[in-house]
């Protein structure tokens, strides 16, 4: 039994619920209690997200494109958490947290639509015959690109920062 297979149902689990109560943080107010402990699951969930990801070695057989996209999920997660948790640097931390957090939930939306646009062809599998295997990279690519420019947009556009 590949390794996969055992990780597969937790990895999809705890991405799933993270994608919720990111949705959910969105529309809670900074710094409530209840902020704070929707706040800490997306943490955890993301924490095992990306843990089960770099044990995941199906699609490639070793290390891949998508474990390099973890690392930056872990960095981004990890400066987001350390900023509000140590209110370091004291200047910028809400803006650290704030912007690091954003693009945690960005990565974890670009990886859920790579994700999804793979598994058209698995949904349909009538269209995988005329599908070529570079269509892989091209909706994986495509998908991250799109869902990051948007996130970049909202991040970085100045009519969404106003609070900053």
């Amino acid at each position: 039994m590949e390794f996969y297979n055992d990780l597969g149902p937790l990895h999809t689990f705890s991405a799933t619920a993270a994608l919720v109560l990111g949705t959910a943080l969105m529309f809670t107010q900074k710094g409530s209690n209840i902020h704070i402990k929707i706040g800490r699951g997306y943490v955890l969930c993301m924490l095992i997200t990306l843990s089960t990801a770099f044990m995941i070695y199906d699609l490639f057989g070793s290390w891949g494109i998508f474990h390099w996209a973890a690392v930056i999920g872990c960095f981004s997660l990890t400066v987001g958490y350390l900023s509000v948790r140590l209110k370091k640097p004291q200047k910028k931390w809400y803006k650290n947290h704030h912007q690091y957090m954003k693009w945690s939930y960005v990565g974890l939306l670009a990886a859920a639509f790579s994700e999804l646009s793979v598994r058209v062809p698995l949904i349909y599998p009538e269209i995988e015959n005329w599908i070529p295997l570079s269509f892989f990279w091209v909706a994986t690519t495509s998908a991250s690109f799109i869902v990051c420019l948007i996130g970049a947009y909202f991040i970085y556009g100045k009519r969404y920062n106003k609070e900053l």
